[in-house]
């Protein structure tokens, strides 16, 4: 049988559990997008290759033609027991096709190949279901349990690899495999722990009041600009609970702000909350997220919103991955009631990363903000290029330009149609060796103008250079 050949062959990867001297593994918590990668002992390996080397060259040397492989089915199957143990996917590209031409052959072996040959081409949910048809007839094999808990967790099925490997625990198990069962699970839990984000940087703001560069047309006279020097922040927190399948229960919280020194009637505070369902496979995943958020400026509640995130991501190829999100909200504001109304807003970014150097960045973004007063109301596009690029000596750059363009529903009291558009540069530079208890600093430069029909909102350009500090934990 299938099984029994496998637990009796020092040169199939499952006896890792019948050996205490086969694979060795890193001590360090694993995180479940990782897939882990097991190291053959020096003895195993050199046999290993020695075995694939000799029948590497019996073909070779006879340049043995398909149809020549076929009439020798002991040579072909051992082909394919070392394709499968040294995780070769080259080798079983080639060989699936022909052992599934014998006339009499190993429907677990085959079944087995083709579920490794998935794993291998990071097709973990074709794997999954391979892995648990063989183990309907093997219910008792450790090593097929291990691999399908593998391939459920390159899934994104965590709580059901957890679960496969809590059930290997039970059994009786080299200690070099437990080790790594318990590294893994540990980067499961990992996971699954709540994450933090912090970042914050200085501001001087040259036009806190938002004057106009016409401070007088006409009539109208504006008070000239006003220097105000404050921090800007954010804090994030979020969480997963694995629940069945590819299904999560997400939390997330979070808090953006700017406050200043002496100018505390400019700070401007923005708090959301939301709780909602994520779901994840090994290339996708996607969410739906009612929030709560709440806006105060200065020292007053400004407004309030509930409303309904839908956000996902793709998994294009191995260069390209496309992010989306659309947001619906009923805004209403205490005091200013003239702004109560619904908004819209639709982001799309392509990710495209040529080399593990470096990566781009392209992003439209679409909106519709409703008002009581149509005046007050906009739609908007936008949008957005970036680079981020690894040089030598340690050093990174990251390269973010911008532009928005807002259209005004009606025109207002002194019958003029808004129409603004604003732009925007943000250009970073930090060195990925230079950290304190995981606190980065980036040195930023900023750039940002404002143009408008309207001589009240046509602002003059601004530009900035900050240190910002940033964290994860």
């Amino acid at each position: 049988m299938f099984f029994l050949r496998i637990f009796s062959q020092a040169l199939m990867l499952t006896t890792v559990f019948l050996s205490t001297s086969i694979y060795s593994q890193s001590v360090e918590p694993l995180s479940p997008d990782e897939r882990p990668t097991f190291h053959l002992s020096k003895n195993t390996l050199e046999l290993l290759q020695e075995t694939e080397e000799k029948q590497s060259t019996v073909i070779q040397e006879q340049n043995m033609t398909s149809q020549e492989l076929l009439a020798q089915p002991v040579l072909l199957t051992q082909a394919l027991n070392s394709a499968i143990t040294l995780q070769d996917e080259s080798a079983l590209i080639l060989l699936l096709p022909l052992y599934a031409q014998l006339p009499k052959k190993d429907e677990m072996l085959y079944k087995y190949g083709q579920a490794m040959l998935f794993f291998l081409q990071e097709n973990p949910k074709e794997a999954v279901q391979l892995y648990e048809e063989i183990l309907t007839s093997y219910p008792n094999s450790s090593p097929l349990r291990f691999q399908l808990a593998l391939s459920l967790l390159a899934d994104k099925r965590l709580a059901a690899a957890n679960e496969q490997f809590t059930q290997l625990n039970n059994e009786e198990l080299p200690p070099e495999i437990r080790q790594t069962i318990k590294n893994l699970q540990a980067g499961i839990a990992k996971q699954l722990e709540w994450q933090f984000n912090f970042h914050a940087h200085g501001l001087m703001e040259r036009n806190i009041n938002g004057s106009p560069v016409k401070q007088q047309v006409g009539a109208w006279k504006f008070a000239p600009p006003e220097k105000a020097y404050g921090l800007a922040y954010g804090l994030s927190a979020d969480k997963l609970w694995a629940l069945d399948g590819h299904w999560y229960l997400a939390v997330s919280a979070s808090a953006n702000g700017k406050t200043f020194w002496q100018k505390h009637e400019y700070d401007d505070l923005l708090l959301r909350s939301s709780i909602g369902l994520m779901w994840k496979n090994s290339k996708n995943e996607w969410g739906i997220l009612p929030f709560h958020e709440r806006r105060f400026y200065g020292s007053d509640s400004y407004s309030y919103g509930n409303g309904l995130r839908l956000q996902g991501n793709w998994q294009i190829n191995e260069h390209w991955k496309w992010f989306a999100n659309y947001e619906i909200a009923d805004n209403r504001f205490f005091t200013r009631k003239h702004l109560d109304g619904i908004s819209q807003r639709l982001g799309n970014t392509l990710f495209y990363r040529p080399d593990i150097k470096q990566y781009f960045t392209f992003g439209i973004d679409l909106g519709k903000e409703a008002a009581k007063d149509r005046s007050n109301a906009y739609d908007y596009y936008g949008l957005r290029l970036g680079w981020g690029k690894e040089w030598q000596q340690g050093i990174s750059s990251m390269i973010q330009i911008h532009a928005l363009k807002k259209d005004y529903a009606e025109k207002d009291f002194i019958q003029i149609q808004r129409q603004d558009e604003r732009y925007g540069l943000n250009l970073s530079l930090w060195k990925r060796d230079w950290h304190w208890q995981n606190f980065i600093p980036r040195l930023t430069y900023q750039w940002k103008r404002q143009r408008s029909n309207h001589f009240a909102y046509d602002q003059a350009a601004e530009q900035n250079i900050f240190i910002e500090i940033s964290k994860d934990f």
